[in-house]
């Protein structure tokens, strides 16, 4: 077999960076990637502590970024913002229940007027810092040969493919309720737009409200880039045929717009079916930033012969920041486990804005569908 070419995980960010690519780098050969596709013996494939589990898990984060919408459409990027993303992540790998960047303030001193009888005045540079918490999350699922000698099928035939479509999902309800507590914070109020109070039609989505939601940017609104919604409002707008779909070669389905903006559909975004009412979050590239951390052991599976006449179950964890940028979480946060979960993410009172309004790139626009 061809050797595995190994990196460290600031390494692959960095490589990352300087291809300027979207997505995690591939390190190894892409054919040994491929082979593992064809690998369905779970104890035979992966052996806690070995390369080859590291190689799975590689696999298994670069299909979560390849099918993730917010991935493709750049809302979410690993690279977007280099020197916090490589911040974040060398914290990350160093441990820790929570991760911090410094950043240093954008100079917004007045130029001076120079005159031969006077000295220029040094000014001094001002920094800050914002941290964000690390999510710690695991699986586990078995299966016996019974079941799948009898019922025809083996859930765990294909295990990369098994975990990506298990995580996509959660990761994704990670980051919505992450959207929610940050942007539901007090010192966030000048990235919300909310008409659901309104009366009448003045309450409901339309392309007058959606460019006054994205003008919260000021004149940085042209970067926003994404909005994500709640299926609801995607066939209201569907209905009046304010939806249009721009065709990509070499991929399958075309994409949905909104005035120009790549729709991201997911239910789980904030909804309520009685009053109509839900909040969509509108995005500039690379608004959140994302990094996954090495573990001892990623993922790992077991076979059982003498138990239940033979079963087998596989185990994956994970250890990853989700951070929006320009946003602090409080690291003196109450958590049920040393880790918070979604609730403790949705929790408003538990993240502060530290950037300015127009430097964080997120738009909470708050109205009704119909």
């Amino acid at each position: 077999m061809r050797p595995i070419e190994m990196r460290s995980a600031r390494g692959q960010r960095e490589a990352a960076h300087h291809l300027g690519g979207e997505t995690l780098p591939n390190t190894f050969p892409f054919s040994f990637l491929e082979a593992l596709v064809t690998i369905t013996k779970l104890a035979d494939l992966i052996i806690p502590g070995s390369t080859v589990g590291v190689t799975l898990n590689n696999l298994i984060k670069k299909k979560l970024i390849d099918r993730s919408a917010f991935f493709r459409s750049g809302f979410v990027s690993n690279s977007a913002d280099p020197e916090v993303g490589l911040q974040l992540g060398d914290e990350l790998d160093k441990g820790g229940k929570f991760v911090t960047a410094k950043f240093r303030n954008r100079p917004n001193d007045p130029e001076q007027i120079l005159n031969d009888t006077k000295d220029l005045v040094v000014n001094k540079f001002t920094y800050g810092s914002q941290s964000t918490p690390v999510f710690a999350r695991g699986q586990s699922y078995g299966v016996t040969d019974m079941a799948v000698d009898l019922g025809g099928d083996d859930p765990l035939d294909d295990i990369a493919e098994f975990w990506a479509e298990y995580w996509l999902p959660r990761q994704q309800i990670v980051l919505i309720n992450v959207l929610k507590g940050a942007l539901g914070a007090s010192s966030a109020a000048e990235n919300v737009y909310d008409i659901s109070g309104n009366a009448g039609a003045d309450a409901v989505i339309n392309p007058k409200s959606f460019l006054i939601a994205s003008n919260k940017l000021g004149d940085r609104s042209d970067q926003i880039v994404t909005v994500a919604m709640h299926s609801a409002f995607y066939l209201q707008l569907l209905l009046q045929n304010l939806i249009t779909f721009l065709p990509v070669a070499g991929q399958g389905e075309p994409i949905p717009q909104y005035l120009n903006k790549t729709v991201i559909v997911d239910d789980g975004l904030p909804y309520d079916a009685g009053t109509g009412i839900g909040t969509l979050y509108l995005g500039k590239r690379g608004a959140v930033t994302y990094q996954e951390a090495g573990l001892k052991t990623p993922i790992e599976a077991e076979r059982q012969a003498l138990v239940n006449s033979g079963q087998e179950y596989s185990v994956s964890r994970k250890k990853y920041i989700m951070h929006p940028n320009g946003f602090n979480w409080n690291v003196n946060a109450t958590t049920v486990d040393p880790t918070p979960n979604n609730a403790e993410l949705a929790t408003s009172a538990n993240w502060n804005r530290v950037y300015s309004a127009k430097e964080v790139g997120i738009i909470a626009f708050k109205a009704k569908a119909a």
